[in-house]
């Protein structure tokens, strides 16, 4: 069994069909979704992580595209908002990976992308809101 995460995106002739129960039921899938804003007759997302066989996956896909659901994969990320930034390193102490620094010479924040394992711990602890979650 496999896990992938994606992102569906419909439009709104084709929010109000069973999507996500069709992907469960029909092609014995998995699905957690993991945030979403849809609402009847209106354009919206789903971002899942779907688990099941690859072969039940790849039919899935399929029918998703018949039903013209744009699928995208999920990347979830971190993203820095310098503007916001005041350098208070609240942050810092709530990374486990040591993506957020604070630089001893400058005293300001460094964020290495990189070692980011998009935890959102961060974005929590931020009393100003630089750290933002983003996918």
């Amino acid at each position: 069994m496999n896990s992938h995460r994606i992102v569906l995106h419909f439009s709104n002739d084709v929010t109000n069909q069973p999507i996500i129960y069709t992907l469960c039921q029909k092609y014995n899938l998995i699905c957690s979704i993991i945030k979403a804003s849809i609402e009847p007759n209106q354009e919206g997302y789903v971002a899942l992580e779907i688990s099941g066989e690859d072969k039940n996956y790849d039919q899935a896909l399929e029918y998703l595209k018949e039903m013209k659901i744009r699928v995208e994969d999920f990347k979830r990320r971190i993203i820095r908002n310098e503007e916001k930034c005041t350098d208070c390193g609240a942050c810092v102490g709530f990374c486990p990976t040591g993506a957020l620094a604070i630089d001893i010479d400058t005293r300001k924040i460094s964020f290495n992308d990189s070692k980011c394992v998009a935890c959102s711990l961060c974005t929590r602890a931020c009393p100003f809101k630089a750290m933002q979650t983003n996918f």
